[in-house]
């Protein structure tokens, strides 16, 4: 790969969570290539300072900090340290997220309970922590990684994490309403299957292959083919455009195909 240059993103100071590896790493790595200062946050300290190292190699600005989504206190130590590092937080990706769990009558409470939490609680944590800032300064984009799964089609499967992320795109529509007029734009991207290495790390990959075969353009995405729609999402491209959902996902909601039964 080249070294990084471009200027979709200059004067975006942003912040993304799940940012060590998979889409995450690819959209923090896009960013960096466009102009912004990005502040990569994971749990997966390790990995996460090694893609912000692999960023700054290629010219990019960019540090990594721990940060728990399920922390309010992580969250204001994040705002705090971009602030100090970068300039105050204008763009902020909310991508990190807990896939697996059974079908609803198979899924224990402290499953449901997990997946709400990681899912659905940690993008609130993480919107509410950024809206002082974003609010007083008259300046922000929040980019929410949903998904396909749960608001726009279903699978058998993790009803934990569908109604999660059902619940984060309310929670999108909910900030563009209510704070456009303040200077911040919310939108919402929804993937289908994306090669990342949860897939693999999970063993997904044959289940995600199934549907792959059933969707139009006849494969799962490769994580830049996402992370090039959050990259329009947080420039002043689509400065018009707030409260939507970009689907991303090879026409698979838009198609009838086999996915297996929920046995």
């Amino acid at each position: 790969m080249g070294r990084i240059s471009g200027s979709r993103l200059e004067g975006k100071q942003a912040i993304i969570s799940g940012a060590a590896r998979g889409l995450g790493a690819s959209i923090a790595r896009l960013y960096a290539l466009e102009g912004a200062t990005v502040l990569l946050t994971d749990i997966l300290d390790e990995l996460g300072e090694q893609t912000a190292a692999a960023i700054r190699d290629e010219g990019g600005q960019a540090i990594y900090q721990h940060l728990d989504v399920t922390s309010e206190s992580d969250w204001t130590a994040a705002v705090e340290r971009c602030a100090a590092e970068f300039g105050p937080v204008n763009l902020f990706v909310s991508n990190a997220f807990r896939f697996g769990g059974p079908a609803l009558a198979d899924t224990t409470t402290d499953e449901w309970r997990k997946g709400l939490e990681v899912n659905l609680t940690g993008p609130f944590f993480g919107m509410r922590a950024v809206l002082p800032t974003m609010r007083a300064n008259r300046d922000g984009i929040i980019v929410a990684i949903a998904s396909s799964d749960g608001p726009d089609a279903s699978l058998p499967t993790h009803a934990d994490y569908q109604a999660a992320k059902a619940g984060t795109t309310a929670l999108v529509r909910h900030i563009a309403v209510t704070y456009g007029r303040e200077g911040i734009r919310a939108n919402a991207v929804h993937p289908g299957p994306i090669r990342t290495p949860v897939l693999i790390v999970q063993g997904f990959v044959p289940v995600v292959e199934k549907v792959a075969a059933g969707v139009p353009l006849g494969r799962i995405a490769e994580p830049e083919e996402v992370a090039w729609v959050a990259v329009f999402l947080g420039s002043d491209e689509s400065s018009y455009v707030t409260g939507a959902r970009y689907l991303v996902e090879g026409g698979s909601t838009v198609t009838i195909a086999p996915v297996g039964t929920a046995d």
